[in-house]
C-alpha cells in the first residue's frame, strides 16, 4: 500500500494530534483532572478513527487500481 503525498501529510498531521492527545492525557492524569483525562482519551480515539479512514481509503484505492490494471491486461483475451 503506497500513500500519496496528501495522504502522507494527513497521516503525519493526525500522528501529531495523537502525540498531543497522549501528552494531554498524561498531564490530566498527573493533575487528577478526570474530565480532562476523559476528553483527551476520547480525542485520542477520534484521531485513531480518522487515521484508520486514511489507511482504509488508500487500501481500497490500491485494490481498485490493481483490479483495473488486471482487467486492462486481460481485455484482449475477452474479444
Amino acid at each position: 500500500m503506497s500513500l500519496t503525498g496528501k495522504e502522507r501529510a494527513e497521516t503525519f498531521g493526525w500522528g501529531l494530534f495523537v502525540v498531543s492527545a497522549l501528552f494531554y492525557a498524561i498531564a490530566s492524569y498527573r493533575a487528577g483532572d478526570a474530565y480532562g483525562l476523559i476528553a483527551s482519551v476520547l480525542f485520542l480515539f477520534a484521531c485513531c478513527v480518522f487515521i484508520g479512514a486514511v489507511f482504509g481509503g488508500a487500501a481500497k484505492r490500491s485494490s481498485l487500481t490493481q483490479r483495473t490494471k488486471n482487467d486492462a491486461g486481460l481485455a484482449h483475451l475477452r474479444h
